[in-house]
């Protein structure tokens, strides 16, 4: 998924100088690997709530 991305956006930087290129791929990386720490946190506090409604709040 990251790589895809990556791949992505630079194809879309040939077209730039350098410079603003890499700031843009450097965002867009940002932005999207932030998407995917938040959705995986999210989904982890989901597991947590049912692991604690389960009375297995553990994970040890």
């Amino acid at each position: 998924m990251v790589t895809e991305v990556i791949q992505e956006l630079r194809d879309e930087a040939r077209t730039l100088p350098a410079s603003i290129a890499n700031s843009v791929v450097r965002t867009r990386v940002e932005e999207e690997l932030s998407a995917i720490f938040t959705k995986a946190e999210d989904r982890l506090s989901v597991v947590m709530r049912n692991l604690q409604a389960t009375g297995r709040s553990g994970l040890c």
